[in-house]
Parts: C-alpha cells; sequence; structure tokens
C-alpha cells in the first residue's frame, strides 16, 4: 500500500515537473519575443532619429548651396561691372 502511494506520489511528482518545464520554455519564448519586439522597436526609434538628421543635414546643404550661388552669381556681376 505505501509502495502503491508513493508510486502514485511519484508519478504526480513527475507530471507536475514537466508541467514546471514547459511553462518555464513557455516563460522563456515569450521573454525571447519580447526583447526581439524592444529590439525591433529601438531600431526604428533609430532609424527615424537618422531620416530626421538626414532632413536637416540636407536642409543645411540646400541652404549652404545657395549661399554659394547667390556669392558666385554677385561675383560674376562685380566681374562683368568691373570690365564695363
Amino acid at each position: 500500500m505505501i509502495e502503491s502511494l508513493s508510486i502514485e506520489n511519484d508519478t504526480k511528482l513527475n507530471s507536475k515537473n514537466e508541467q514546471i518545464d514547459d511553462l518555464q520554455k513557455r516563460i522563456d519564448s515569450l521573454v525571447l519575443k519580447i526583447v526581439c519586439i524592444q529590439s525591433f522597436s529601438s531600431i526604428i526609434i533609430l532609424f527615424s532619429t537618422l531620416q530626421d538628421a538626414n532632413k536637416e543635414e540636407i536642409f543645411n546643404l540646400q541652404e549652404a548651396n545657395q549661399i554659394l550661388q547667390t556669392r558666385i552669381h554677385e561675383m560674376i556681376q562685380k566681374t562683368v561691372e568691373d570690365f564695363s
């Protein structure tokens, strides 16, 4: 009788241990998914920041180009006036 209860308890314990192992695997899988989502979110934020920086750099380059074109035009006008 005691041996039978012991075997039954061992069987129940093994079943519970398997359930715990399965739950731990599911938890590990969920944690990995969360980490991947957080990493992906960080990449999106970084990409967005880089896009904003590129837009600002493009604007600055366009502004510098306009200033250079204006100066070149002024130099051409002055050269033409000097030769006139």
